[in-house]
């Protein structure tokens, strides 16, 4: 009985922990986005969608482009975000019933996996919009880091969890 209640209480503080790391706006990931929140204190920074545009240096056309490029995305992304944030919980419980964790890891790697894939593909997309010359200049590298992470919905809408140094 005791272990059903501490499980139980373990997935609960788990699940509503996503929700007090979320910064506002324009989700968590490893370089924040959006002012406000807990980690923000009011101070206003740069959007995900505007540090990308930055990062790519995108004209207005390719700038008007992008959130539809970003919103299929994460059409794309919601179930595979979902199974991740299940992944994370499912690993959790194991660890406190005392299972080893390690094919529910090798799943929840798979969907990272899965993430990264549509994360690479997104900015591929964007990538294929650009001249040469707007691709010597751009800095992918922190466009794709901006990226990561922003289409994962631990934490609520807009949330990511962002994935640390992959």
């Amino acid at each position: 009985m005791f272990r059903k209640l501490l499980t139980g209480t373990v997935l609960l503080a788990v699940a509503a922990s996503g929700a007090f790391a979320q910064r506002g706006g324009g989700g968590g990931g490893r370089s924040g986005g959006g002012g406000g929140g807990f980690g923000g204190f009011g101070q206003s920074r740069t959007s995900k969608p505007d540090e990308i545009a930055k990062e790519l240096k995108l004209n207005k056309d390719q700038k008007a482009e992008l959130p539809m490029i970003l919103d299929e995305a994460r059409k794309q992304a919601q179930p595979v975000a979902e199974q991740i944030q299940q992944g994370r919980l499912a690993i959790v419980a194991a660890h406190i019933a005392g299972q080893p964790p390690d094919e529910l890891v090798q799943k929840l790697a798979a969907a990272d996996a899965q993430m990264l894939s549509i994360e690479a593909s997104t900015l591929a997309k964007i990538l294929a919009k650009m001249d040469e010359k707007q691709k010597a200049k751009a800095n992918a590298a922190k466009a794709f880091e901006a990226m990561s992470g922003m289409f994962d919905t631990a934490g609520g809408p807009g949330g990511g969890r962002g994935r640390g140094g992959r």
